[in-house]
């Protein structure tokens, strides 16, 4: 029985920086902190993704993020993009372990959009001339929706809860009216 249970011990002790080794070769992770180049405050929100594949995630509120890459795309390329700031790319070897990254403002100015109107419509007209132009306004062919959401509770100045949700509606016409699925 003692050598049985001695089996036991060394078959799991063997077992287990092999699986620990396996694991960790399921993924790298990235992480760090997005930072305005100029202030030094926090990028809240910005989005992280690999140009290569569809997968990404956002800055914290506090600008940090960490994002795990499948190993076969260690080298890929990732991108940093939020509005205002000049969009970062570069292979995921180079970021290092919770770096800080500094993004550049990138202001834009926009030209000026006055919306006028002869005569003012009611709420009925509008709605009216909307649901008549559907047809034009809407896509004919199938399409897919895809959306992140993430939901941070903060209770008398502390974090208490963070929910985060990835949405998939694939969007079929059926006739003339339209259906989805999640």
């Amino acid at each position: 029985m003692k050598q049985r249970t001695k089996l036991i011990l060394v078959t799991v002790c063997l077992l287990i920086p092999a699986i620990h080794s396996y694991a960790q070769n399921g993924h790298i992770t990235i992480s760090g902190t997005l930072l305005d180049s100029k202030s030094k405050e926090p990028l809240p929100f910005a989005s992280i993704y690999v140009r290569e594949a569809s997968i990404g995630t956002t800055s914290s509120a506090e600008g940090s993020f960490v994002f795990h890459i499948p190993s076969h795309l260690k080298d890929a390329s990732i991108v940093i993009s939020m509005i205002g700031y000049t969009t970062v790319e570069k292979p995921s070897a180079e970021f290092m372990k919770d770096g800080i990254i500094y993004l550049q403002e990138d202001i834009m100015e926009l030209a000026e959009v006055v919306v006028t109107s002869e005569k003012p419509l009611t709420a009925r007209q509008i709605v009216k001339r909307a649901y008549k132009s559907m047809e034009k306004n809407y896509p004919s062919e199938p399409y897919i929706l895809e959306g992140f959401i993430r939901d941070l509770q903060n209770e008398d100045g502390r974090y208490v809860e963070l929910q985060k949700c990835v949405i998939r509606n694939t969007m079929q016409r059926l006739g003339r009216r339209w259906s989805y699925r999640r």
